[in-house]
């Protein structure tokens, strides 16, 4: 009986390898072919209407370019079309829908570096779109970075008020570490005192001052972000970023109260208590520090890098 279930066990292994092997051979189906696939054939003709809509206007603004080569509204309006067309591509695979959206994407950049050229009313907003063209064409490729801030550095220029191209331009050199420059868009932002986008811009702003050593001006920054960022999602970081600048110039009780609120929002976030611990190390407090230590994680991601807390428990709280 024990030899039979063995066989039998065998059998059906066997079967089960022969079902992957055939099945490995069969191409597999990417997102988009499932979404076309279950997509209903009343959501199919809607879509398709729109995209017929989408290509008689495009071919009306032609038209009229034809007739009006600096015509800048009709070139701006067909950008605009083709924008929209753009989400009604249903091609079965994603790699067919990827290559047609990007020729389009192409054909919307073509037509808004047309309206730059010309004296238009559009140029600021034409010169923030090719960014954001741009950008989800080359996926945030690096070498499309020095580009990105040409265009919007002339959105900028021609609309020194386009709030949302500020603070694009300004996370731009924020990303890519030109802390000077970001300070100075960030300040742009929070003078023309658009709300919506305040979130965020203090903090920024706090950290390139800290990459610069301006510890006194990111303290002053992170303490305006606790008046703005009161209902935002992650206020908790503030109060740690806080912590993290009064701890580079040595004020430790400072950073062991912003530690300890940043603790008090989220008690699940035991790398605060690793780091509170240091400063009350520093502050001379080495049961309270052996004390927060034990509460962090055998091992915890601090500034990038693993660190064991063990080793710092075992070598300080003998």
């Amino acid at each position: 009986m024990k030899y039979l279930l063995l066989i039998i066990i065998s059998m059906l292994s066997l079967n089960f390898y022969g079902q992957i092997k055939t099945d490995a051979k069969q191409p597999r189906k990417s997102i988009a072919d499932s979404l076309y696939e279950n997509m209903s054939s009343e959501i199919k003709a809607v879509r398709k209407v729109r995209a017929d809509s989408l290509n008689e206007l495009i071919e009306k603004y032609s038209k009229l370019i034809e007739q009006n080569p600096k015509d800048d509204e009709a070139y701006y309006m067909r950008a605009n079309a083709k924008q929209n067309l753009a989400n009604y591509i249903d091609d079965a695979t994603l790699a067919d829908n990827y290559k047609k959206r990007k020729l389009i994407y192409q054909d919307e950049i073509n037509d808004l570096i047309e309206v730059t050229k010309l004296d238009s009313k559009y140029a600021d907003t034409a010169y923030f779109k090719i960014y954001s063209r741009r950008t989800m064409i080359w996926q945030g490729i690096k070498d499309s970075t020095d580009k990105s801030s040409y265009y919007l550095e002339k959105a900028v220029a021609l609309n020194p008020k386009y709030t949302i191209a500020w603070v694009h331009l300004a996370n731009l050199y924020y990303n890519y570490n030109n802390d000077k420059r970001a300070i100075e868009c960030y300040t742009k932002v929070i003078e023309l005192k658009d709300t919506l986008f305040a979130i965020g811009v203090y903090q920024k702003r706090a950290q390139c001052k800290r990459n610069l050593k301006d510890y006194k001006g990111a303290i002053a920054d992170l303490t305006n972000a606790t008046k703005v960022h009161r209902t935002h999602f992650n206020f908790y970081n503030i109060y740690f970023d806080r912590g993290l600048t009064k701890y580079e110039i040595h004020d430790y009780k400072g950073a062991i109260e912003d530690y300890t609120k940043a603790i008090d929002l989220v008690p699940k976030y035991t790398m605060y208590y690793y780091y509170r611990g240091n400063a009350k190390f520093k502050a001379a407090d080495k049961q309270g520090a052996c004390l927060d230590w034990s509460k962090a994680k055998n091992k915890e991601m601090i500034d990038r890098k693993w660190v064991y807390v063990t080793d710092t428990i075992s070598k300080y709280c003998k």
